[in-house]
């Protein structure tokens, strides 16, 4: 089963990357065939009986791998002609199209768990029984046949524009992280992020955020990018004395930031493409400094709360040599450069993969330790499938979900729905945005997790005028921070057991909300400031920058109550007060909230200058006497 798993991945990648150079099948072809990769891989490697493995493969795991090639293989063969088909469908049609959305269900039951099936199905039942709800959701109705017809005979359901950004672009990206995988790039980004931090206040910390931060682009899941960096950077962070909880959690906090990170953000950054049809750099610039105010408050964090303990950086002597880190980790930067160049050159997101893939292969030869052989490019390109599973098999359950609401209807209705709330305030709007994007995000992977909040939240918010890209940063954004966001956070929860057998994976969680608390105030910044997503003038983005970093310093130290000293209760509710005037993009109220923390630093500063000459004068006393 094994061999035939590895063998069945590899065919996989190596097809995806070729398509990806030759754009050999049209899109519905394509998607066919990746969505049966998908399914075959998924039955073979998540068994339906999880306690009795070999039953369970050759009792239903092997028998519904081999029925699921049988619609791929029919929709594939009809291809030119099922579209055509559409309101004459024939009964092998109809047979061939239920079996393969039956079992799309029972592959996301395996791969990510009941809750995006159950919202699958009520939406279905939905679709069913629409002349029966109440009269602001009811609709006329929809047969079996007609939503077989649509998921299986056209590009809107299943095979949608979802899953075909999975099958065009996100898989080339996973396979590309699979090869940095493989030659060693997290501990070279390791190496490299602890000997130009690592000799500061909370420097293991603060290195640990910035390989998290490199990887985590690069991943598809935050909990994967913690079992995979948090293996180095959770041991050196106990070394040095921080406790298994802290580690874990600045883990945690630093890998969820990697998927808001570009260029790649956790794949994210092609599926808000293809949703909203702008440019892949496009994406990119508004996801920018967003990205940075998130690692700006996880680090603040870190700084003051390590002063606040005690701990101080470890002596250079015992980091690695900043040159040879730099060195190494830097052959590694080249592919992600070569992505970016490739793409302001013109070409497409696909074929910039393609080279960064092939680009990591040559690099490889350059270092004896980051060299490939055949056996490690094959493990690679499987890898890199097998990475990919989740990913498109809950964007192939999306395309259900968002077709049930285009035809429905549904999407309009919530629209009204949350205007009319708007009507009252627009931040209520906001907050319940907000709120439904944490909830519907809880256990889903990135690309999900933006994938189900872009349906149900977004169409309200941009139709009560805020900007689509502005709508969607800020959707993408909550449905990321609920892996932070107890009590589901499964950032901490894989966190945990790295961090320590007995270590509480509640008060984890809660430590990691913590270092990200400042994050949760940010979207609802730059939805409304255009400038926090780059499209202003220079001088507003560069006040816009100074007065919201600012912000986030005062709202940090309220949180942990220590700058220069322990601050009082009415410091930090000075800080506090502060930060809300810096974060309302008004211009009295930033003057107000500059002269609030600049009154607070002058006089923490002027303590510790009083109490420098205070302990001088004792001390030439001393020496007088």
């Amino acid at each position: 089963m094994k061999q035939i798993i590895f063998v069945l991945s590899i065919a996989m990648a190596v097809l995806s990357l070729y398509l990806s150079l030759t754009l050999a099948f049209e899109a519905y072809l394509q998607r066919t065939i990746f969505l049966g990769f998908t399914l075959v891989l998924i039955f073979l490697t998540k068994p339906a009986i999880k306690g009795r493995p070999r039953l369970s493969f050759w009792a239903l795991d092997l028998p519904l791998a081999m029925l699921a090639a049988i619609p791929v293989i029919y929709a594939s063969y009809e291809h030119f002609d099922l579209i055509l088909r559409i309101g004459e469908s024939t009964q092998y049609d109809f047979a061939m199209g239920l079996t393969l959305f039956l079992l799309v269900l029972e592959a996301t039951r395996r791969a990510v768990g009941w809750p995006l099936v159950i919202l699958a199905l009520i939406l279905i039942t939905y679709c069913f029984f629409g002349r029966h709800f109440p009269s602001f959701l009811a609709h006329g109705g929809y047969s079996l046949l007609e939503l077989i017809e649509i998921n299986y005979m056209s590009l809107q359901g299943i095979l949608g524009v979802m899953i075909g950004v999975v099958a065009d672009f996100v898989i080339i990206f996973i396979i590309f992280g699979a090869f940095l995988e493989k030659c060693g790039a997290i501990k070279k980004f390791s190496d490299l992020s602890q000997s130009l931090m690592g000799w500061q206040i909370g420097g293991p910390a603060k290195g640990a955020v910035v390989a998290s931060g490199l990887m985590g682009s690069l991943s598809g899941s935050s909990a994967a990018n913690v079992v995979t960096t948090g293996s180095f950077t959770i041991p050196l962070m106990k070394k040095v004395g921080y406790s298994a909880t802290f580690a874990g959690a600045v883990e945690a906090a630093a890998s969820t930031g990697g998927q808001i990170m570009p260029p790649i953000m956790g794949a994210s950054a092609f599926v808000i493409m293809g949703i909203l049809g702008m440019s892949y750099l496009g994406v990119c610039k508004a996801a920018l400094l967003p990205s940075v105010f998130y690692f700006f408050s996880v680090w603040v964090c870190i700084h003051y709360t390590s002063k606040k303990m005690g701990f101080k950086g470890l002596p250079k002597k015992d980091l690695p040599p900043i040159f040879s880190s730099f060195l190494k980790a830097g052959l590694m930067i080249i592919p992600a450069a070569l992505i970016l160049v490739v793409l302001v050159i013109g070409y497409s997101p696909n074929l910039a993969g393609f080279y960064a893939v092939a680009s990591v292969i040559v690099i490889s030869f350059v270092q004896r330790e980051t060299r490939l052989n055949l056996r490690s490019i094959f493990s690679a390109l499987s890898d890199g499938s097998l990475k990919v599973l989740n990913i498109s098999i809950v964007c192939a359950t999306a395309g259900i979900i968002v077709s049930s609401f285009l035809i429905t209807g549904l999407g309009m209705r919530i629209s009204t729905i949350v205007g009319s709330v708007a009507t009252y305030n627009v931040y209520i709007a906001l907050i319940l945005a907000a709120i439904a994007s944490i909830i519907l995000g809880m256990g889903m992977p990135t690309v999900g997790a933006y994938i189900i909040v872009a349906v149900l939240s977004a169409p309200a918010l941009i139709d009560l005028g805020f900007s689509p890209i502005a709508t969607h940063m800020f959707v993408f954004y909550f449905a990321i921070l609920c892996n932070v966001t107890p009590p589901v956070a499964l950032a901490a929860y894989a966190a945990a057991p790295i961090a320590g057998g007995d270590t509480d994976p509640w008060k984890l969680g809660l430590k990691a909300f913590s270092f990200t608390f400042a994050s949760f105030v940010i979207p609802f910044v730059f939805i409304t400031n255009k400038a926090l997503l780059l499209d202003a003038p220079i001088y507003q983005i560069l006040y816009a920058v100074l007065a919201i970093s600012i912000g986030i310093l005062s709202l940090n130290i309220a949180i942990i109550g220590y700058s220069f000293k322990t601050c009082s209760a009415l410091e930090r509710f000075l800080y506090l007060l502060a930060s809300c005037f810096l974060f309302m993009n008004n211009l009295l109220t930033d003057i107000v909230g500059f002269c609030m923390v600049a009154f607070l630093y002058i006089l923490e500063r002027r303590e510790v200058i009083f109490s420098k000459k205070l302990s001088f004068f004792k001390k030439s006393e001393t020496k007088n006497n």
